[in-house]
């Protein structure tokens, strides 16, 4: 895929396999996107994967691709709700905002103090605020019409505020209480929350990769291929 054109990163999940695959790629001078990553120790993981490739590849004499990696907040948010219905823990919508919100300005803050190459591409948000409130940051955002719908509404009615919001901070009560309720939002906060071999396993990664696979990959088995 990588050869179709300069401008194609090839996705490549969060899993322990991918990190190697992403290392790998990346001293090929290949752009890579890692998705699938609903934790900060997966971010981490990945943007370490790929300074290393990209040192690989510099004395290779290839020159380092482009790498963004996806923190798909909102289904972090998606799994999280999930978990909450199924125990009845009585959090809110707002708190599990609050929480994934949070954890991608606090991702955002760890690439920029350590330098990583790759960039944060924040993902599959699930609300206007999600967008409004990572304005400022150096990242690459994917965002889907329908949540671009939405910030256009939130702007005319005046709920988002047009500033840069990057380093404002996220209601702590509210994460504090999604923190002490769910400890499957402790892991994907700390940033040694999951070792590589248990992001795989990692509810929010297993869920977003079935979804992945009924509704993209399956669909994809009969994609003719140009030769």
């Amino acid at each position: 895929f990588a050869s179709w054109a300069e401008n194609i990163m090839v996705k490549i999940p969060g899993t322990a396999a991918g990190m190697w695959v992403i290392e790998e790629l990346a001293a090929l001078g290949i752009p890579t996107t890692p998705t699938v990553n609903p934790t900060i120790s997966q971010m981490i993981a990945a943007a370490e994967a790929n300074e290393k490739g990209a040192a690989r590849a510099r004395k290779a004499g290839l020159k380092p691709a482009r790498s963004t990696s996806a923190f798909v907040l909102g289904r972090l948010q998606d799994y999280l709700a999930a978990v909450n219905e199924k125990r009845g823990a009585g959090l809110s919508v707002y708190d599990l905002e609050c929480a994934v919100l949070a954890a991608t300005k606090k991702c955002c803050g760890i690439f920029k103090k350590r330098g990583y190459r790759q960039l944060v591409m924040p993902a599959a948000f699930r609300c206007a605020r999600h967008v409004s409130e990572i304005a400022g940051s150096t990242t690459e955002m994917t965002i889907h019409p329908k949540i671009q719908d939405m910030v256009i509404e939130a702007d005319a009615q005046g709920s988002i505020k047009r500033e840069i919001a990057i380093d404002n901070p996220v209601d702590p009560e509210a994460v504090e209480k999604v923190l002490k309720t769910l400890p499957e939002f402790d892991l994907a906060y700390r940033e040694d929350g999951l070792k590589g071999e248990e992001f795989g396993t990692f509810g929010g990664t297993t869920m977003t990769l079935s979804n992945f696979d009924a509704t993209g990959w399956q669909k994809l088995k009969g994609f003719p291929i140009p030769r």
